[in-house]
């Protein structure tokens, strides 16, 4: 049976280069040894009784069909978030705890009915569905744990329907929750659109799409600062966390991925070609 070797490189201004190599062997398990499992934990918030959570939404800075300055749409795009401030209870916030005790590392689903709440802080027509299809939901993790402190980490997918055919989706909204584990305290929460990428947002108008870049896209809890930062005892790489939450939205993330070195190298070792091709955006994310 014929299995694909496939490679990926990221080149500015192109996209995603994706290399094929054929090749008729199946794919190998990884060989990495089974880490010692770690002891379970449970995690709850009793303290505080409510937080204040305040939302910022910035405007379009960067786009390529400049969708935001056309007169007929540029209403739609002068952002102002729903609800500035709102108070969430401890009861709120525990969606995006375990249900179940759990090792750092584990990954489980975050009700969504639940979440929408939240985004609903943004604007009153907040969708945990893709109007195209596209990946839904939430997953979450304990990314570290110290002698104090435990940080849950959560990928959420939600879309914006900003006006009838005017589709808003966030590439993901990334979450990061601390807790004291002695007291069961929150000591920081947020969750936001990440920045690190040229283009952030999806923008779906009259089916015209566009990917385009928000500075702020963020929910931030007030809370007193963390007067000494956790020493980890055990954690999970925040790349391989990226990458498992992502898998869980992403199938082809589970591809075994080969540098363009090693396939070129596999091609011309089996006589195999190499096919290319190139997509605008990313591919791991809902931003294009």
């Amino acid at each position: 049976m014929m299995q694909p070797f496939m490679a990926w490189s990221w080149r500015a201004g192109v996209g995603w280069v994706l290399y094929m190599v054929l090749a008729s062997s199946a794919w190998a398990a990884s060989t990495r040894p089974a880490p010692k499992a770690s002891p379970t934990l449970s995690l709850t918030l009793e303290h505080p009784a409510s937080v204040s959570v305040h939302a910022t939404w910035s405007k379009i800075t960067a786009s390529s069909m400049r969708l935001e300055t056309y007169p007929r749409y540029a209403r739609f795009f002068r952002f102002c978030v729903a609800v500035p401030k709102r108070r969430y209870t401890r009861r709120d916030l525990r969606v995006f705890l375990p249900p179940h005790p759990v090792r750092v590392g584990e990954i489980w689903q975050v009700p969504e009915q639940k979440l929408r709440a939240f985004f609903l802080q943004f604007h009153p027509r907040a969708m945990m569905h893709m109007h195209d299809g596209g990946p839904r939901g939430a997953y979450a993790m304990v990314r570290a744990v110290s002698e104090e402190y435990a940080e849950v980490v959560v990928r959420v997918h939600v879309q914006f329907l900003l006006a009838p055919r005017i589709f808003f989706t966030p590439a993901q909204f990334r979450g990061r929750l601390l807790i004291h584990r002695k007291t069961n305290t929150l000591a920081s929460f947020q969750l936001a659109v990440p920045t690190e990428r040229t283009r952030n947002i999806d923008l779906n108008v009259d089916n015209l799409v566009d990917a385009v870049f928000v500075p702020t896209m963020a929910l931030r809890a007030t809370l007193p600062p963390v007067k000494k930062q956790p020493v980890w005892r055990q954690h999970v790489p925040d790349e391989r966390v990226e990458r498992l939450l992502g898998q869980k939205f992403y199938a082809f993330l589970q591809i075994q991925w080969k540098s363009v070195k090693e396939a070129l190298r596999l091609a011309r070792k089996r006589k195999k070609p190499i096919h290319v091709f190139t997509v605008f955006g990313s591919l791991d994310d809902q931003s294009c």
